[in-house]
């Protein structure tokens, strides 16, 4: 189960309408920080791969990878964020690379083999039974795909990002998805600011 972070009691976990989600997590200014191209070119070409963009929001990598080339499944437990992605795709004519889908939060709705890639920004720690998770991201993954995850340094920018007993070390997060029978994981510290990177295949 994804916890529901409306009930969490800190700014990172507020009630947010949708009009402020966009303007915090489709400013622009994102950019420089979060530099989405090179995370998006950790997954190789585009050309005829699906990315599963998982917990969405308001879809700024989800536009990206779409720019980019990339059929992309866009996932999360909210409506009304997958409605905008929606609206917002046709008025950037995506509406033919990207796909949205509704998820309950107790486990992701995805078919075997359906993805090439799996991108999770500031979500994981959201979930209970990491573990299900992670094993049904397995089951979802095409041979040789990409499971790649952000999360907040445990110690860096704490007054940005979720709390202190929200963050996870990377190392906890390898040996969760090395259990799930992932491969050839490595994180990376040095290309991002705010987040480590944890990289793995099936």
């Amino acid at each position: 189960m994804i916890k529901n972070p409306d009930k969490e009691n800190n700014h990172h976990h507020k009630k947010w309408s949708l009009e402020e989600m966009v303007m915090k997590f489709n400013n622009p200014e994102r950019d420089e920080w979060q530099k989405p191209d090179k995370i998006i070119a950790l997954f190789g070409e585009p050309k005829n791969r699906i990315i599963l963009d998982l917990g969405a929001g308001t879809g700024y990598f989800t536009f990206k990878l779409a720019e980019k080339g990339f059929s992309v499944i866009s996932m999360d437990t909210e409506q009304s964020r997958l409605d905008y992605i929606a609206e917002t795709s046709i008025s950037l004519h995506l509406e033919d690379k990207i796909k949205t889908r509704l998820t309950p939060e107790t486990h992701p709705e995805l078919k075997k083999d359906e993805v090439d890639g799996i991108l999770i920004i500031d979500t994981y720690h959201h979930f209970n039974n990491r573990i299900n998770y992670l094993e049904k991201f397995h089951e979802s993954l095409k041979k040789k795909g990409k499971l790649i995850i952000l999360e907040h340094f445990p110690d860096k920018n704490t007054d940005i990002g979720p709390p202190a007993d929200f963050r996870m070390p990377p190392g906890t997060i390898v040996a969760e998805i090395k259990n799930a029978g992932f491969t050839g994981c490595k994180v990376e510290e040095e290309l991002l600011p705010r987040h480590y990177i944890v990289i793995s295949e099936k």
